[in-house]
């Protein structure tokens, strides 16, 4: 439902995010491709090339399908909350849950997911740094932004400082209502 005021955020996704979904794109077809090829010329069995290759688009199309049907494709505010816009599941944080928003460097590199999707699409999930602890991802590229309410979650819209200070604008008309 669309409130009379509210702010489309886009994310564009960054180089390595782009080569990851890449890679992996290219490095599933090479193995839908591939090996039954290879099974077929070397065993003369066509029924074990059929059946390999049906298991590798079995395997194949759920991870690439649930990486992109997860990912972020924008994030929307409103004055009562922050939607994380996906194709399946949209996300909502309270506006009056939010306590602190900032802008925050996260190495990915250095970060450990615990759950999810690390690069295919977009980093999505539950992730763990010693500088920050355990947090969810929904982000796209490095322009990190950490919202601090029920859990910390990092997200990255492409115009973070727009993105940042209309969140706390919106946090004070809260803290003033109370």
């Amino acid at each position: 439902m669309a409130e009379l005021f509210e702010t489309e955020y886009q994310i564009s996704p960054s180089n390595l995010v782009k080569g990851v979904t890449w890679g992996v794109s290219f490095l599933f077809i090479i193995m839908i491709v591939i090996i039954p090829t290879i099974t077929f010329y070397l065993d003369d069995d066509l029924t074990l090339a059929l059946r390999l290759f049906v298991l590798f688009l079995g395997i194949m199309i759920p991870i690439l399908a649930g990486a992109w049907a997860y990912s972020p494709k924008k994030y929307i505010i409103t004055e009562k909350n922050i939607r994380i816009v996906r194709p399946v599941n949209t996300i909502e944080i309270p506006i009056n849950k939010v306590k602190k928003v900032e802008e925050k460097d996260v190495n990915v590199f250095k970060t450990v997911r615990t759950w999810g999707n690390g690069g295919l699409f977009s980093f999505t999930g539950a992730f763990y740094n010693k500088t920050d602890g355990k947090f969810w991802m929904y982000a796209k590229n490095s322009n990190y932004v950490m919202i601090y309410a029920d859990k910390k979650l990092i997200l990255s819209p492409d115009d973070k400082e727009l993105f940042i200070n209309q969140i706390r604008s919106y946090i004070k008309k809260y803290s003033k209502n109370k």
